[in-house]
């Protein structure tokens, strides 16, 4: 196994949301999309395909040349949980950064509709973030009712590290943080565990509520098709033999909703090549359809609130 590097280090100038396309008239913007990274990774640089350098949330002829009308923004946060800039975090406490943000950069804009894109761990955030929302209407105006689709690439709904074979690959990653004599945070990454509370408790609620919405958002989950050395979310070496998915296709999906396979490992899934990458026309057409029928979707809700409070379910404070 290969020597462990320095851990990164998320600068503050990188916490938070940040506009990376906004159209030229601002009465043109008709729709939020926001991109959530996941676990150890680097806010900015996650997008950006290693070879060519793409940024598919940014450049011209990528997102932002298929959505005109959009707002585009990525929400960082700083998800490093090993080495001397480890930091102690939680689900809830970076859902409440991400809806915090929202608020701030929505003031004028409520009811703006929303479409997430998020990356692993960050697609859990979404979900604990539209949870919160629900529950927190006063202090989060706007934001859960605004929310009309979600694009989940290698998100882990029930859990990795589910086999034997990448439980081993993970015992050696921590054994070779621990030698090296790293701090270690594990919570953050123990919701990415198959038995987690906070993981079980977050896919129940939110999956509930959009079984038992009128017009819920729309949700498409792509998972990887192709495995990689686990170790990579540590920055370590394990046997090239144990590669494993990180998130296979049962844990990356929900029954019932869209879904699609995609030629990558879980840390390629959300960067593409460019404007021609399949994988990218994949993942930009579902994204265009969710935009395509957001409005069909707040429609639905407006006439859904005209039911008897008794014909209305989803989670309860």
């Amino acid at each position: 196994m290969a020597s462990h590097p320095s851990s990164r280090e998320i600068k503050a100038t990188q916490i938070g949301l940040k506009v990376w396309f906004l159209p030229k008239e601002a009465d043109d913007v008709e729709l939020d999309v926001v991109a959530v990274h996941g676990i150890a990774e680097d806010p900015d640089e996650t997008w950006v395909h290693e070879t060519t350098k793409t940024n598919w949330l940014r450049d011209e002829l990528m997102l932002p040349g298929a959505l005109k009308k959009a707002r585009i923004m990525r929400f960082g946060y700083n998800s490093v949980w090993f080495g001397k800039k480890a930091v102690k975090q939680s689900l809830g406490t970076v859902a409440g950064g991400l809806l915090s943000a929202l608020k701030m950069k929505r003031k004028e804009c409520q009811q703006r509709p929303i479409i997430f894109i998020g990356h692993c761990l960050g697609g859990l955030v979404i979900e604990q973030s539209y949870i919160t929302a629900k529950l927190e209407p006063d202090l989060y105006p706007g934001i859960y009712e605004s929310i009309t689709g979600i694009v989940f690439l290698g998100t882990p709904h029930r859990g990795n590290f589910e086999s034997q074979k990448t439980q081993k690959t993970q015992a050696a990653v921590f054994a070779a943080i621990t030698q090296a004599k790293m701090q270690v945070q594990e919570n953050i990454l123990s919701t990415l565990a198959q038995d987690n509370d906070t993981l079980l408790n977050t896919v129940t609620q939110f999956s509930r509520d959009i079984r038992n919405q009128t017009s819920p958002p729309m949700l498409h989950c792509f998972f990887e098709q192709v495995g990689c050395n686990t170790g990579k979310m540590a920055g370590v070496e394990t046997d090239p033999e144990e590669e494993e998915f990180v998130v296979n296709e049962s844990s990356g999906t929900f029954d019932h909703h869209p879904k699609g396979g995609l030629a990558l490992d879980h840390f390629q899934i959300n960067k593409f090549e460019n404007e021609e990458d399949g994988n990218y026309e994949f993942v930009r057409e579902t994204i265009i359809e969710m935009m395509e029928r957001t409005k069909g979707i707040l429609n639905g809700r407006e006439t859904s609130k005209a039911l008897p409070t008794s014909q209305r379910h989803g989670i309860h404070a």
